[in-house]
C-alpha cells in the first residue's frame, strides 16, 4: 500500500516497562489489586464527603427579614405608581421604565 517494509522487531530486548509485547504472567492479580484499590479509595472518599446545608432561620433573625420585606412593598408600591425603577448609583438618578 505503499508504507514501505515493516521493519523486525529484534529478538532480544530488555527495558524496565516489558518490552514489546509485555504480557506478565501474574498480570490479572496486579490488575485486582489496582482495581480494589481504586473502589477502596473511591468508598472512602464518599465517606468523608460532606454537604453544606444552609438553615436560613439561624442566619438571618427575623426582624432582618421583616426589614427586608417593608423596603420591597415600598419598592413595588413606588413602581404601580410611577411606573418607574428609579437606581442610585454614585448619588445619580437613573430611570428606567417598566413595561
Amino acid at each position: 500500500m505503499g508504507s514501505g517494509p515493516t521493519f523486525p522487531n529484534p529478538k532480544y530486548f530488555w527495558s524496565p516497562t516489558g518490552g514489546w509485547n509485555n504480557t506478565p504472567k501474574n498480570y490479572k492479580v496486579n490488575t485486582l489489586v489496582l482495581g480494589g484499590i481504586a473502589v477502596a479509595f473511591m468508598a472512602f472518599g464518599k465517606l468523608v464527603e460532606s454537604q453544606v446545608v444552609f438553615d436560613r432561620a439561624a442566619v438571618h433573625s427575623q426582624e432582618t427579614v421583616d426589614k427586608w420585606n417593608a423596603a420591597a412593598k415600598l419598592r413595588n408600591k413606588h413602581i404601580e405608581e410611577t411606573g418607574q425603577v428609579n437606581i442610585n448609583i454614585h448619588d445619580r438618578k437613573i430611570a428606567m421604565v417598566v413595561t
